[in-house]
Order: C-alpha cells, then structure tokens, then sequence
C-alpha cells in the first residue's frame, strides 16, 4: 500500500506538471490574439482544469490510495489548491514573459491592461464555468437520478455516479480561489473587486438554487471545525502568493511609457518615492523615524508574539471545543442509559408485586 500510495502522489505531482506546460502552451499561442474567441482559451482551460482536476484527485485519494474520508477530504483540498494556483501563476508568468519579451508591444500597448484584461477573462470564465456545470451536468444527473429508474443505462449510471452532491469544501475552495483571483488583480485593474463582488453574489445565489432543488447532501459527513485551521492557512498562503507578482511588477517591470498612471516614472516605486519628496517636511520626518532598524525590529518582534499568542490561543480554543464536544456525548449516553433503566424498573417492580398477589 505505501508503495501503491508513493507511485499515486508521483502522478499527481505528475499531473499538476502536464497542466502546468499544457497551459502555458496555450497561453503563449492565444494570449494576444486579436481574436475574442481565441483570446478566451487561456481562461478556459483554465477553468476546465479547476474543474475536472479536483473530482480525479477526490477518486485517486478515495478508490485507488484509500485513504479514510476524512484524508480523503484533507489531501483533495490540498491537491486542489495546489493546481489552482500553479494554473494561475503559470498564466502570470507567460504574460510576463510575453509581454516583456516583445518591446514593440510593450511600447504600443499597456502590459498593465493586458494582465487586468487576462484577469478579467479567467473571473467571468470561472464564473460562468460554474453554472454551466451546474446546468449541463448536475441537472442530468439529477433527472436521471429522479426520473430514470427501469432503464438499463441509466440505471448504470446512478449506480456509478448517483445524485449530485454538494460538497462545501470544494465550494469554500473555489471561494479562497476566487478571493486570490481578485487580491491579486486590484494592482493591474482596480474596478475588479467590484466586479467580482457583483459575479460572487450572483454565483452564491445560483449554487444556493442549485443546492436545494437540484444536488444532495454529501454521503460524507465531517465536522468543519477540522478543517478551520486548514482553511485560514489556504487563505493566509493565498494573500501571501497574490502578493507575490505584485512586488515583483513594482521591484523589477518598467512601467507602460505611453499610458498607466505611472507612465512619467522609471520604476512603480518611484512614485512612492516622489510621494514622500512632496509631502509636508514633518510628515517626512516621521516616515524617516518609523524606517529605523531601531524601529522597525522592536515593531516586528512584538507582531510576531501576537502572532504566536492567537495561534496558542485558537489552539486552546479548539481543544476546549473538543472537550465540550466529548463531554456533551457523555451527558448525552448517560441520559439515555438512566432513561432506559427507569423504564425498566416499572416493569420489574409490577411482575415481582403479581409474583407476590398469586396464592400459595
């Protein structure tokens, strides 16, 4: 079984691989092609990964490695995240590398918009991704699932596939998925996060029709507070790698030259810079204090003893939790062990009083 286990995490490392060439293929062929429709297959492909890649990892871990329902759920999540954000980072790249390598287009055009453009492409596809499969595959299955017992197909295929399930750690997946997808296009397009709080209401409305008429709950049922602690570090990773290609544009890209707010500077961190310089002198003075080492370690000590001080705090909070969660099932079994046993007693009392009534 280890070496079963070994050989399926080498494919799925395998797997994220292929994705992550395949994509960036498909985006250095389409990215700036003045098509629309050829424009739209980076996002696409994109979007059908994140879709299929999860249900091949959930039935690896669960048919083929064996894991309990619990790693199941655990190691999908992982493998999940994991090929989201190497999608979204190969599209990154190729966009950085085309557009830097290609000086006519970066002097014609704003390698700024381009990236918020491809941003743009890939929140609309997601989006309207997941209600396309909502239409085109759950609602089948649930009429097939409804409506199509006595025929020999359809009868295989409810007993391979059965009803839709709705699964809310995909769904709280999909959600930090798209929280990056906008933490990390405020830079390059600043009216994303409107848009995307607009599609995330329109989608959580949808899913939520689409959770009581059409799927089911998942046969595997899981106490969420297990995976709090798994979700706030997927979260906290996600701030952390959106934050990424952000330094980067402004430590190393040269700004567009010919549109963009920072078309009149060298660097994007110049204008910082040129922010300071023109601030009122005592302002400037303080901004020179807070800069000191002298400063500015006392200040990072002290962040990271909060730090280490919530993080034992919610450690202790959720052993706490636990502990009241066990003693409340020990509360709960032995009233139903002295609820049976006080309906027992009557029982016995009334047969020993005719046993002691009958004459001699």
């Amino acid at each position: 079984m280890v070496v079963w286990r070994t050989f399926t995490f080498t494919l799925a490392l395998a797997i994220v691989v292929g994705v992550w060439f395949g994509i960036d293929s498909v985006n250095k062929r389409y990215a700036n092609s003045s098509d629309s429709l050829e424009a739209l297959l980076p996002a696409l492909t994109l979007a059908a990964v994140n879709a299929i890649g999860p249900t091949v990892f959930w039935r690896m871990a669960r048919t083929v490695e064996r894991y309990s329902p619990l790693a199941v759920l655990k190691l999908t999540l992982l493998r999940s995240f994991l090929l989201r954000i190497v999608s979204l980072y190969v599209i990154l790249t190729s966009l950085f590398g085309i557009n830097l390598s290609d000086m006519q287009l970066a002097q014609e055009s704003c390698w700024e918009t381009l990236i918020g453009q491809e941003l743009y492409r890939v929140l609309l596809v997601d989006t309207g991704f997941a209600f396309v499969t909502v239409i085109l595959y759950d609602t089948p299955r649930y009429l097939i699932y409804e409506h199509g017992q006595g025929y020999a197909m359809f009868d295989f295929i409810n007993r391979n596939l059965g009803p839709p399930q709705f699964f809310l750690t995909s769904s709280i997946l999909s959600g930090i998925y798209r929280q990056t997808l906008i933490w990390l296009g405020t830079f390059y397009s600043p009216l994303l996060p409107f848009l995307g709080a607009i599609l995330n209401t329109i989608l959580v409305v949808g899913k939520s029709l689409a959770m009581f008429r059409v799927q089911r709950p998942s046969q595997y049922a899981f106490d969420i507070h297990n995976f709090k602690q798994l979700y706030i570090g997927l979260l906290l990773l996600s701030v952390l790698l959106s934050l990424s290609p952000v330094v980067y544009s402004l430590a190393n890209l040269t700004p567009s030259p010919y549109c963009g707010p920072f078309r009149n500077y060298t660097d994007i961190s110049s204008v910082v810079t040129a922010m300071i310089s023109d601030a009122p002198k005592h302002l400037q003075e303080a901004l020179s204090v807070l800069g000191q080492p002298t400063v500015v370690v006392p200040v990072v000590f002290v962040l990271l003893i909060a730090t280490y001080y919530f993080f034992r705090k919610s450690q202790l909070q959720a052993a706490q939790f636990a502990q009241a969660q066990r003693l409340a099932a020990d509360t709960h079994d032995a009233f139903k062990l002295v609820t049976r046993l006080q309906r027992t007693q009557p029982s016995s009392s009334s047969s020993q009083q005719a046993q002691q009534a009958q004459p001699p």
